[in-house]
This record gives C-alpha cells, sequence and structure tokens, in this order.
C-alpha cells in the first residue's frame, strides 16, 4: 500500500470521520472487498480501539461492516458524553471563535437530537455566548 494512501491510526476521538477516511484510502488502494477492509482495519487501530477491536467475537472481526457497526457503536459520541462536553468546554487561546463556535454547534446537535433546527440555534447561541463571558 502507497505511503500517501495510509490512514493515520485510530485510538479514540471522532470514528465517523475516521472511517470514512480509512475506507477512502483502501479504495484508493483498490482493497475494497469486506475481507480485505476487514484484514486491513486492525492494522490501523492501536489503544483503546484496538482493545475493543480483539475483543470482539472472530465473526464480527471477519466482517467489515460487522466491526465497522461495532466501532461506531462504541466510539461514536453518546448524548452524556456530548451533554458533558458542553458543561466542560472551554475556548482556548489560540482557537478560533469559528471553530469554538463549531465544537459548541456539534455538541448541541448530538445532545439535543430530537429538538428542532430553529430551537438548537437558540442553545447553540445561549451556550456560545455563555462561554465566551466565562473565558
Amino acid at each position: 500500500m502507497a505511503l500517501l494512501n495510509t490512514p493515520k491510526s485510530f485510538s479514540d476521538g471522532e470514528i465517523d470521520d475516521w472511517l470514512w477516511k480509512f475506507e477512502a484510502c483502501m479504495k484508493a488502494a483498490q482493497k475494497t472487498k469486506n475481507e480485505e477492509l476487514a484484514a486491513h482495519l486492525p492494522i490501523f487501530l492501536e489503544g483503546l480501539a484496538l482493545k475493543f477491536y480483539r475483543s470482539l467475537p472472530i465473526e464480527v472481526q471477519n466482517s467489515f461492516p460487522k466491526v465497522k457497526e461495532a466501532l461506531l457503536s462504541r466510539f461514536s459520541e453518546s448524548h452524556a458524553k456530548s451533554n458533558y462536553g458542553l458543561d466542560k468546554i472551554q475556548k482556548s487561546p489560540l482557537e478560533s471563535f469559528q471553530e469554538f463556535g463549531y465544537k459548541i454547534k456539534r455538541l448541541v446537535d448530538l445532545s439535543f437530537p430530537s429538538f428542532f433546527p430553529d430551537q438548537r440555534q437558540v442553545i447553540y447561541l445561549q451556550y456560545f455566548t455563555k462561554k465566551l463571558i466565562q473565558s
């Protein structure tokens, strides 16, 4: 596999984006079969993600769709995590207002998925201004 097509290893974080990159890299390397994806995936896992993967049954490890589903269910952000994140988030001195706002919007969307977009917008603005005042 060419160095250009090698995805960064995954340990913990935004699994959705990482899986998309992994699949794109594998496609560029002409590795698109379920078996190929399943065989290459553990090479790019480390830390907590690798331990979780190794705890899965062999039949799950050998099926890329099943292991992908397991990773998504384990590492996707939950409502509890996103609520906690909203409570603890702070703008760093080097972080732009746009980046900080994006983080808050993402956490609000995860925390309040059943709210209408205009309701989430109000919550987003409340958290954004509250957190800027606290900074």
